[in-house]
């Protein structure tokens, strides 16, 4: 239930958590490093997974009110309690301004940018049917992101 390198909670705590939060109207916000791999590879493995430690600490101080998952690889996601869209777009702009504020270094951005966030989002009633549907549209919020480079 927990990512051992990070000490959030895993894909499996996630689904668990939707449904101990069923009926609640939630926001599910995905979160992935862009040019993660670039990074690895200038910096080493040891020093990408410093920054993934980094990253969950700062998602977590940044989004307090949310619970925290490691989805795999440089994937993050953040639950929380989430009435409306506006909520949702506003805690996309502190997890961003989050970042900023952090500054972290990557040396071979190919856009000569210190570390980047592709960030998608969804809010949903909690239920085991609607989660699949939320999951599927905050990644393709997240991927209108990254390809548009926004």
């Amino acid at each position: 239930m927990r990512d051992p390198l990070t000490g959030i909670g895993n894909r499996s705590a996630l689904h668990q958590d939707v449904l101990a939060k069923r009926h609640q109207t939630l926001g599910l916000i995905l979160v992935d490093i862009d040019f993660f791999k670039q990074y690895n590879d200038a910096c080493g493995h040891p020093q990408g997974d410093t920054l993934l430690r980094q990253l969950a600490t700062l998602i977590g101080e940044t989004l307090e009110e949310a619970k925290l998952y490691r989805l795999g690889g440089d994937e993050f996601a953040a639950l929380l309690d989430c009435p409306d869209i506006a909520t949702l777009k506003r805690y996309c702009h502190q997890l961003m301004d989050g970042l900023r504020e952090a500054d972290f270094p990557h040396p071979a951005h190919p856009d000569k940018k210190g570390v980047t966030l592709s960030v998608g989002g969804s809010c949903f009633v909690a239920d085991e049917a609607t989660f699949p549907y939320a999951y599927e549209a905050a990644d393709k919020a997240l991927y209108r992101v990254k390809n548009d480079g926004a």
